[in-house]
Parts: C-alpha cells; sequence; structure tokens
C-alpha cells in the first residue's frame, strides 16, 4: 500500500466558492447555513451545496471515481483537459474562465449543469454569457416536488427542490417532463458536449435513500441514479475498476510493485459473488484475497475479471507477472 498512487479521474465535480458569497444576502443574521463545520451535507446549507454531495453519492454508488474541481483552474484549459465530464452545480461563476470552458468544450469535454447552475457572476450580477458555450438557456426556476415521466426508457421518479424551464437550446432533449417541459437536453459543441438537466438531480437522488438508525443507507431510485450517471457512461469513460452491481466502491492503487484493489460493500448485506474487471497497465501474475486467499482470474476484453464472495470490505493483490 506504502508506495502505491490512485489512478486519477477522468471525471469532476466543481467546488463551489464565488456563489457561497450570497447564500445569505439577504438575511440580516444568516444562522440557518452551517458550511464550514457542517458534518452532515445534506442538511443546514444551500441546494447548490447539498447537491454537490448528492451527484458526488450518486456516481460513488455507481463506482465512478470523481474528484472535486477548484474553482481556480476553470481559467487553465491545462487543469481542465484532466477531466473529460465537469458537473457544475453553483449559480455564480467567474466570467474569466468563459473562454478555457469553451476550449475544453470544442476539445471533447462534457460539461453537465444543473437548475439555477451557471445563471450569475461572481458579483452576482444575473449574465447570460454563460450560455453562449453551451446554446442552452433556462430560468432560474422554482421551487416544488413534481412527478415527472422522464421518457419511458429512463422510467418515472420525483424531481425535487429547483425546478426550471429549458426556454432554448441548440441540441436534442434526451428526456422530458411532458411533451412541453424538457428534463435533460443535451447540445453539441466541437467535439463536446453540453447536458443541462432541468431540475437538481443529486438533491433528487438523495431523498430517495431510506435511512435507518444502525443500517447504512439503502433504496435510491435506480432511475436518477443512471440519469446522473448518464454523461460519464456516453463519453465511453471506463472507470479502472468495474463491478457488476452498485453499491460496491474499488479504489485502485498502483505502484511499481502491483496492484491493490480495496473492495466496499455499501449495502447492508454479504454480496454472494461479485464480478471485478480491473484495467491495469502490467501483465497481472496472481491475484490475492485478503479474506479468500488466491483467488481464479482470467482475461477479458474490458481487463482482468475476478468474481468472489465479499463481505464488508476486502482487498485484492495484484502481482505483476514473472
Amino acid at each position: 500500500l506504502m508506495p502505491g498512487r490512485p489512478v486519477p479521474a477522468r471525471v469532476a465535480i466543481l467546488m463551489p466558492r464565488s456563489a457561497q458569497m450570497w447564500d445569505a444576502k439577504d438575511i440580516e443574521i444568516p444562522n440557518q447555513i452551517y458550511d464550514a463545520t457542517n458534518t452532515r451535507p445534506w442538511t443546514r446549507t444551500v441546494d447548490y451545496m447539498a447537491e454537490v454531495f448528492g451527484l458526488y453519492t450518486a456516481l460513488q454508488h455507481v463506482n465512478i471515481p470523481t474528484d472535486f474541481f477548484d474553482e481556480d483552474d476553470l481559467t487553465s484549459v491545462e487543469a481542465l483537459s484532466r477531466y473529460d465530464v465537469l458537473y457544475v452545480t453553483e449559480p455564480n461563476v467567474p466570467t474569466e474562465s468563459l473562454d478555457a470552458l469553451r476550449r475544453w468544450l470544442h476539445d471533447g469535454g462534457v460539461l453537465v449543469t444543473v437548475a439555477g447552475a451557471m445563471q450569475a457572476d461572481r458579483y452576482d450580477e444575473p449574465s447570460d454569457r454563460f450560455t453562449y458555450p453551451t446554446g442552452i438557456t433556462s430560468n432560474s426556476g422554482a421551487v416544488c416536488v413534481m412527478a415527472a415521466d422522464a421518457a419511458t426508457q429512463a422510467g418515472t421518479f420525483d424531481a425535487f427542490a429547483v425546478v426550471s424551464d429549458v426556454t432554448a437550446h441548440r441540441g436534442e432533449t434526451l428526456y422530458a417532463f411532458d411533451e412541453q417541459r424538457p428534463a435533460v437536453v443535451a447540445t453539441r459543441i466541437g467535439a463536446g458536449r453540453a447536458v443541462h438537466f432541468a431540475f437538481m438531480p443529486g438533491m433528487s437522488y438523495f431523498r430517495t435513500g431510506t435511512f435507518a438508525q444502525g443500517r447504512l443507507p439503502e433504496g435510491f431510485s435506480r432511475v436518477l441514479r443512471n440519469l446522473i450517471a448518464m454523461p460519464v457512461w456516453q463519453t465511453g469513460v471506463r472507470p479502472p475498476v468495474m463491478v457488476d452491481r452498485p453499491f460496491v466502491e474499488t479504489p485502485l492503487l498502483l505502484s511499481d510493485a502491483g496492484a491493490v484493489v480495496t473492495l466496499l460493500n455499501w449495502t447492508n448485506d454479504p454480496i454472494d459473488a461479485v464480478r471485478v474487471t480491473i484495467d491495469v497497465p502490467f501483465e497481472v501474475g496472481a491475484v490475492t484475497s485478503l479474506k479468500q486467499g488466491p483467488v481464479e482470474s482470467r482475461m477479458t476484453d474490458r481487463g482482468l475479471s475476478v468474481t468472489l464472495p465479499l463481505g464488508a470490505v476486502d482487498m485484492l493483490l495484484l502481482h505483476p507477472a514473472d
């Protein structure tokens, strides 16, 4: 473990900063927000921060490694180029980032926004300049809860919190609430793509979970989880470790001595058999489980495949071939 280094993520969520200045501008004594010391990021916060938590939770549940992207790096094409997909939730984004974002999109990046995102600059001045790179225009939305049939291939879910109207877009409607109200739209920009959710999928996803004392959260919406991950899957980005079921996380460490995959079972029950497919830059000679001992493996077109039972946690040691 000591010399191991994680494989860089290809997906990131912008960590909001400029917007935080304006969270409580109309409240004389703002004591409702506890972001600085909040250990429960679903509560005592603002919607776009809760959305960050919800998106990250959903991406973790489908085992997509995700970084948090610093707002300062939005002006750097080099920093953006490390990622294929960037999720943005905050309403206030510096306008000086537009040139780099536009170039990144034209070079093949995928920008994912949610209701209310990128509506104003860092000084809280409403701006439509953010619609130029994407061609997507929407209003700021209203707080509501609505049942939404997001097309037959997506299924039914509740769109929670801010739900906005997409007033214009140059692309296609991927999913719709009904014939008049797009739920998810996408447009091509050069080699890249902009995807916009007309609601807050992360908040909607998190509230579908069941929380009971002494148990891990469970029961999250498969439909919303797949919608949130859809922009990543459509780019063809593949995690270095894939599993055949949700709620199993697989951080990978690489070193000259081999690799270690940690298997984290976020369900509440042991799994009889989980199939793990691992893509590593060396020929694997043997695989050892800390719980099961030596395990059989086989090569597939997607990498090394291992199937084993999983309790709460295990580690797979991948030894290089001699």
